[in-house]
Order: structure tokens, then C-alpha cells, then sequence
């Protein structure tokens, strides 16, 4: 849709929501893959765009033990950069198990939605299958030079950066 509008004649009246669903094999055991999902505080060295990640009540450098004691309804604070912009996202956890499932759902924020999960499955010879299902709905409306598809494949590239680097550090450290 298209028009003058509150916005202007250059946005559409449309909040972009981006569905994912990916996959990846990962040469490491689920026990190294959940504890690098798990250092909350870690997640800009592998997830591009995030520029800070807090668990809230220990902080970005928390010690050891406020990272593992992460359990189902802890909340998690995160500022990305998307776009040029900062945003800011305050979650909870959703869905936790061990080394198996990390899921979460924001509470307060500026996207309008943001959740997912992360499921972690052992694979033959000592691997991990990590799926990431995630659903993003974006604050702003699109400009007209921008449609839901490039915002997709934006976001796409995005999560496929941020499994890939993911890969790297956990076989990394598995060898």
C-alpha cells in the first residue's frame, strides 16, 4: 500500500515480519554448541549486527556460574544494530534444556515481535544438527525502495553469518 499518509508517500504501511527456519551440522557435541548459545554475553563474537548481549542480573562480564545458571524464564537484554539503527530487545527464556534447547520470546523492546529457538540434536559421530526457528517483526514500516523480500534475504544472510560462525567456534574449539 502505497499513499501520502501519516508517513509520507515514501513508506508502505506494512511491518515486515521475517519467518526463518535453518539448519546447520556442526562438528562438535551439543554441549559445546549449547555453551556457546548459552555465554549470552559472547553472542557478538558470532551473531553479526549484535553489539551487546547482557544476562539481566549478571552482567556482560558476569562470572562463570550467572552464565550456566541460565534457566527457563531468565531474561536476556541484546542492542543490534540493524540498518544503521540501534535497537534494543529484552527477552525471556521460553524453552530451556540442556544442551538440547534455547528459546526465547521478547518481552519488552523495540522490535514489535521477536522469538525463536535454537534445538540442538546429536548427530553420528559426535556432531550436533542445530535448527534455528525464528520470527522477527520489524518497529518501522518499509520504504517503498525496500520490500519484504530484500528485508528477508537480509535477515536470511544475517542468521546464515551467525550459524556459520557458530560452526566455526564450536569445531574450533572441538579440535
Amino acid at each position: 500500500m502505497c499513499g501520502p499518509g501519516p508517513l509520507g508517500p515514501w513508506a508502505r504501511m506494512v511491518l515486515p515480519l521475517v519467518v526463518l527456519d535453518k539448519t546447520i551440522d556442526i562438528q562438535a557435541p551439543p554441549q559445546a554448541v549449547f555453551s556457546l548459545l548459552t555465554r549470552v554475553a559472547q553472542s557478538p563474537r558470532w551473531l553479526p549486527g549484535t553489539v551487546r548481549a547482557t544476562r539481566d542480573g549478571g552482567g556482560a562480564a558476569g562470572p562463570p556460574a550467572a552464565v550456566e545458571a541460565l534457566h527457563q524464564g531468565s531474561r536476556v537484554h541484546t542492542v543490534v544494530d540493524a540498518a544503521g539503527m540501534r535497537l534494543q530487545s529484552a527477552q525471556e527464556l521460553v524453552a530451556f534444556r540442556e544442551n538440547a534447547l534455547f528459546g526465547w520470546r521478547q518481552h519488552a523492546g523495540d522490535f514489535a515481535r521477536h522469538e525463536g529457538a535454537y534445538s540442538l540434536v546429536p548427530t553420528p559421530g559426535g556432531g550436533t544438527r542445530l535448527r534455528l526457528r525464528m520470527e522477527v517483526e520489524l518497529p518501522f514500516v518499509l520504504p517503498v525502495f525496500l520490500t519484504e523480500a530484500e528485508v528477508h534475504h537480509l535477515f536470511s544472510s544475517r542468521m546464515d553469518r551467525a550459524l556459520m560462525n557458530l560452526k566455526d567456534l564450536a569445531e574450533g574449539a572441538a579440535s
